[in-house]
């Protein structure tokens, strides 16, 4: 239960980075 409750917030985190990553490279 943990390990997947760990899996879901790391692939929150990983989602959002990406889209950090993809605005700043539309701006920059």
């Amino acid at each position: 239960m943990i390990e997947v409750a760990f899996g879901d917030v790391l692939a929150s985190c990983l989602r959002s980075i990406m889209r950090a990553k993809s605005i700043l490279g539309g701006i920059a």
